[in-house]
């Protein structure tokens, strides 16, 4: 019996923790009415803008390696899918809006293509 409700104890402790830390990447983010709602990083600062493309700087972007793995998380869980990826850029696309997502060293662009 105790050791029926020490696992029990560990379960909801465990599944607080990933609702915890899950919350916590979530709202790292903002969506951006500008590109349809695209996650924008919070701690992205912008580095210029224009009609249709921001420039952000942003350490954690990589042009070798892409973006994190969990602003990739973030943006499939905002019902971005994947369409094409050459080279730093992936296009995105949801509800017939595409961005296109550039990521360079310590510097990323979003880019609505539609």
């Amino acid at each position: 019996m105790k050791k029926n409700k020490v696992i029990g104890f560990i379960a909801v402790i465990l599944i607080v923790g990933s609702a915890v830390v899950c919350i916590a990447i979530l709202s790292a983010y903002e969506e951006n009415e500008k590109f349809f709602h695209f996650p924008i990083p919070k701690s992205a600062q912008i580095a210029s803008e224009d009609d249709i493309a921001n420039n952000y700087s942003w350490p954690p972007a990589s042009e070798e390696h892409g973006i994190p793995k969990h602003y990739k998380m973030v943006i499939k869980f905002k019902g971005w899918k994947e369409e094409d990826r050459e080279g730093a850029s992936t296009i995105y696309i949801k509800d017939g809006h595409r961005i296109d997502l550039i990521s360079t060293t310590e510097f990323l662009t979003v880019r609505k293509e539609s």
